[in-house]
């Protein structure tokens, strides 16, 4: 991943955070029932997503690289 490739990704992160953000807003206004039927804990999700994008842009380099190894296979995946 080039400088520009980590910039891009770090932008679309907070492109899609301010999505997250308005979704939950509107949750929270209308208090919708919706956000309660989510197999995660929504708000929290949001808040882990705004701690990981600080992170990443204080560590674009670990970033780097991570984004250049395979993915992480939990146990019981199947393989391809």
């Amino acid at each position: 991943m080039t400088p520009d490739d980590t910039t891009g990704h770090l932008k679309l992160c907070r492109e899609l955070y301010g999505q997250l953000r308005r979704i939950q807003a509107h949750q929270d206004h209308r208090e919708s029932a919706a956000s309660t039927t989510l197999s995660i804990n929504f708000s929290m999700f949001v808040r882990n997503f705004e701690v990981y994008i600080k992170w990443a842009e204080r560590n674009s380099k670990v970033v780097d690289i991570a984004a250049r190894r395979p993915p992480v296979r939990l146990a019981g995946a199947e393989s391809g």
